[in-house]
């Protein structure tokens, strides 16, 4: 199954949820489309970006900084913007630690979770209003 990309606003938290086999060149060809989907869901640009990237539903290998560097060089500097991965493999943790150190090295909120409601209380901390 190709991979596909269900984009919804919650709370007003943006959730995409991928579903389908992830390869790095299907990414590639279609992460303008996904930029472009989570760009009209973000529709109060006063508040920093909250982003759950829920992965259950992907197969294949995911690349270590898939879903990171291309979303937060595309909308600049949002040093505030709050990234959580959703993922269901135990034996993926490894890789999602690496995710977590990397989007901390370079200035940005990330966190890794096995659970929803975990993922989600922690993308709304600290908002003014949900």
């Amino acid at each position: 199954m190709a991979l596909k990309a269900n984009i919804a606003s919650r709370q007003g938290i943006i959730v995409v949820e991928l579903v389908g086999e992830y390869t790095r060149q299907q990414h590639t060809a279609m992460q303008p489309m996904f930029e472009r989907m989570i760009e009209e869901k973000w529709t109060d640009r006063s508040q920093p970006m909250r982003l759950l990237l829920d992965l259950h539903g992907v197969t294949g290998t995911l690349s270590r900084t898939g879903g990171y560097f291309n979303i937060t060089r595309e909308w600049g500097d949002n040093r505030n913007m709050r990234i959580a991965w959703l993922y269901q493999d135990p034996a993926n943790e490894p890789q999602f630690c690496y995710r977590e150190a990397i989007a901390r090295k370079n200035g940005y909120i990330a966190r890794a979770f096995r659970d929803e409601d975990e993922a989600m209380r922690w993308l709304r901390a600290g908002m003014e209003s949900v």
